[in-house]
Parts: C-alpha cells; structure tokens; sequence
C-alpha cells in the first residue's frame, strides 16, 4: 500500500512538473530541442543498433516528448498513462501531431502486447512504474528475436543516499532508488546481452546512464 501511494503521489507530481516546465516555453522550439538530444542518443547507440524506416518501434513511458518524435517514418507504439493529462494540461502537446505514431493511455502494468517489436525504449522511465520488475519482464517480453532494448536510467552513486531516498520520498518523482548494476541484474541475463552501457550525464547524487540490452533469438 505505501509503494502503491508513493506512485501515485509520484504520478501527481509527474504531471506538475511537466506542465510547470513547459509553460514558459514556444513549442516548437522546445520539439527541435528536444529531437536534437534524442537524434544524440541515437548516434550513441547507432553502432550497435541499425534502425531504418522498416523498424518497428516501441516508446514506453513515452511522456509529452518522447523518442518518438525522433521517427516520423517509422512505426511507432507510444504509451504512458498519463498522456491524456498531458494533452489535458499541455496545450500545445496533440497526440493527433503524430499520426504514426499509435498512442496508448494506460498503465505499462496493464498492457497486453499483440505483436514484438525491433527495438523497445524505455528512456528515463522504468523507475516511474508502479511494479519495477514486473515491467522488466514485461520489456523483455516486448521485444522481437534479435532485437534491442534501450533504457535510459538514474543510478545511485552512494550507499547512505540509496538508503535515505528508497525511504524517505525526497525523489518525488522516482519511487525506486537503485545502483546501476541492481538494474542491470533485473534484465534476463540468459536471453539478453548487455552490449552498450554509456554515462550520459554524472550528477552530485545519481549517475545518467544509457544501456542497450540485445535479445539473443
């Protein structure tokens, strides 16, 4: 019940800080921006992974912003729940924009997936979702033989803090605190390879990493 209200509280806060950021922003330069960072992220992952217009791809966790601005010609799954409070409280955000992209409003707990995908990115997410592990699987599950998962992540850099924040909500926003090599170790190590782990950013408390997982077959 406490995990569960601490998520929730989370997903309250999450919708806040997104309206509160983009406010004093023009839209459309902020989209420009935020394609160049993604089109960054690519080119980190690009030597491991080829993606072309044929690529079938899975944004999870996507918010108002999310990779999937970067594929105007691919097809692309897009979910999060809270993106009808996105479109709600962000003005500009229409999901109607992008009409490649296939919008689902639901929780990631709760999504049944009809197909897999070629690559499945989860970028600064997994440590929104309600059951952590339980959407690693899910991820896992996601994605087609030979294909990539790519996830984007906070990791703690010390002990006594990753104590401190899994107790006490100081992170609003992140209700699970883990190392990096705790997330790494929630991936499947027999079906997966880890083949890319990149420090995008380093942070007083948490390291900003990028790591690409291959499914094996």
């Amino acid at each position: 019940m406490k995990k569960q209200l601490r998520w929730r509280i989370a997903q309250y806060f999450e919708v806040r800080w997104w309206k509160n950021y983009l406010a004093p922003k023009d839209w459309d330069v902020y989209l420009n921006w935020k394609k160049g960072y993604w089109q960054g992220i690519l080119n980190t992952i690009s030597p491991v992974v080829t993606i072309s217009t044929d690529t079938t791809l899975a944004d999870i966790g996507c918010g108002p912003a999310g990779v999937f601005i970067a594929f105007p010609k691919q097809k692309v799954l897009a979910l999060d729940p809270l993106l009808e409070q996105y479109e709600a409280n962000i003005p500009a955000f229409k999901r109607s924009s992008f009409t490649n992209v296939q919008f689902l409003a639901q929780p990631f707990e709760t999504y049944e997936a009809k197909s897999q995908q070629d690559v499945v990115f989860c970028m600064n997410a997994i440590n929104h979702f309600q059951d952590l592990k339980g959407s690693f699987k899910r991820l896992q599950a996601m994605v087609a033989p030979k294909g990539y998962l790519v996830i984007t992540i906070d990791g703690h850099r010390f002990s006594f803090f990753r104590w401190l924040f899994s107790r006490v909500p100081l992170d609003i926003l992140h209700p699970h605190q883990y190392y990096l090599t705790e997330y790494e170790r929630m991936v499947n190590n027999k079906e997966f390879d880890l083949v890319l782990t990149h420090l995008q950013k380093k942070e007083p408390l948490f390291n900003h990493y990028l790591l690409v997982f291959k499914r094996r077959s």
